[in-house]
């Protein structure tokens, strides 16, 4: 198995010797600010191959190594990768790159269910997204008192790996986590804390790929802070937020959730965001960035001892520029915005999460829900004989196999 994957963005202004090294199997052109930024290959020997793909609006340069060629380019000259290309650099000649246009065909698992290879697979990548975990809903509390809104669910991991026919076999199983149950609303004549989000769930590929879920986001608290989720690590799920912490993570990766503040943010490639907290007598914080994966959802609004009510806070899914489209925190009694469902290096991949609701003196608005393996956003605090938010819904799982003839 190769779990050699990267995102990257061309260097700007171009040429070999300053060009960003490709070091990956396969290596995802995220961004070319400028038409011909440019990407290195490393030394070509007999037997390596590498793939490229661009995702910008722009064509880069892709430059060999100093000496080295591509094609019939000749040496030390570019090869120009077109927006939405792939392609393949193999060498079979000392010094000598081919490239090759990789004939793919694309299968999505939405369910779980078995894989069998299509006749003529040589290597498939594999994409898995567990579910994202499910936001909080809103505290119901008296008049003249604080309370929060629930807390947002954090992320799911996003696990990659490449495998061989030979190891694939003649089937593998293919799981996919279903999606986890929202902090339903609370109603009536006395005050209440919010429900808990439920914890995302894993998905897998075979035995060999497994992604964990995210936790779920508190219920709102009266007078205390609500805790977002967890986001996923390498070791497991993330925990569920509690009414004084923010849920941690497991392992390498992983950020723990926001307590009154905004989720974890994460820079590692394909872990994401943390939720984010709800905050007594405040807005809802914001769900934890995230560098190339799924995000957390937004904490819902609360409610000041004041009785000023307030919006929930949006999910911030993305230090990449292009796919910085998170769910928005809703206004006063508006329910958030949902997170985009697929943003990621297939046609399916990772989502950002939902936004959190706003809260109200009577109907308060609910959470968005969570795009694919992204936090839902928590739901916003009501006074006693309204009805608070519920929190948003995690993203769902999902499992993209690209497969290579």
């Amino acid at each position: 198995m190769d779990n050699s994957f990267a995102v990257v963005q061309a260097n700007v202004g171009g040429g070999q010797l300053s060009a960003v090294l490709i070091e990956r199997t396969t290596t995802r052109i995220n961004k070319a600010a400028n038409p011909g930024d440019s990407l290195r290959l490393p030394l070509a020997a007999p037997g390596l191959a590498y793939r490229v793909l661009n995702r910008d609006t722009n064509a880069a340069n892709i430059f060999p190594a100093t000496g080295d060629q591509i094609g019939s380019l000749g040496v030390n000259n570019p090869f120009s990768i077109t927006p939405g290309s792939f392609i393949e650099f193999a060498c079979t000649l000392q010094g000598v790159w081919d490239v090759t246009r990789p004939q793919t065909n694309i299968l999505t698992f939405t369910a779980s269910g078995p894989y069998f290879p299509t006749p003529g697979m040589v290597k498939a990548d594999v994409f898995v997204l567990g579910t994202g975990g499910s936001g909080g809903s809103g505290a119901l509390q008296a008049a003249s008192a604080s309370c929060s809104g629930g807390g947002g669910g954090g992320s799911a991991t996003m696990a990659f790996g490449s495998f061989s026919a030979a190891q694939v076999g003649a089937s593998q199983t293919v799981t996919v986590a279903a999606p986890a149950p929202p902090g339903a609303a609370v109603t009536g004549g006395s005050a209440v804390a919010g429900n808990v989000g439920g914890n995302g769930g894993s998905s897998s590929f075979g035995a060999w790929l497994p992604s964990y879920g995210g936790g779920g986001g508190a219920g709102g608290q009266l007078i205390l802070a609500s805790g977002g989720g967890g986001a996923a690590g390498a070791n497991g799920g993330g925990n569920a937020g509690t009414n004084v912490s923010g849920g941690s993570s497991a392992g390498y990766g992983g950020v723990s959730g926001g307590y009154g503040v905004g989720g974890g943010a994460v820079s590692t490639p394909c872990y994401g965001g943390g939720g984010g907290g709800g905050s007594p007598g405040g807005v809802g914080t914001a769900g934890g960035q995230a560098q190339f994966g799924p995000s957390g959802g937004g904490g819902g609004g609360g409610i000041s001892a004041a009785n000023a009510v307030f919006s929930g806070g949006s999910s911030n899914p993305s230090l990449q520029p292009r796919f910085n489209f998170g769910g928005a925190g809703g206004a006063s009694g508006v329910a958030g915005g949902a997170g985009v469902a697929s943003m990621g290096m297939t046609n399916a991949s990772f989502g950002s999460g939902g936004g959190g609701g706003g809260s109200a003196l009577v109907t308060a608005g609910s959470g968005g829900a969570g795009g694919n393996g992204a936090g839902g956003g928590g739901g916003g605090a009501a006074q006693v004989g309204g009805t608070s938010g519920a929190g948003g819904q995690g993203g769902a799982g999902i499992v993209v196999i690209v497969e290579y003839f």
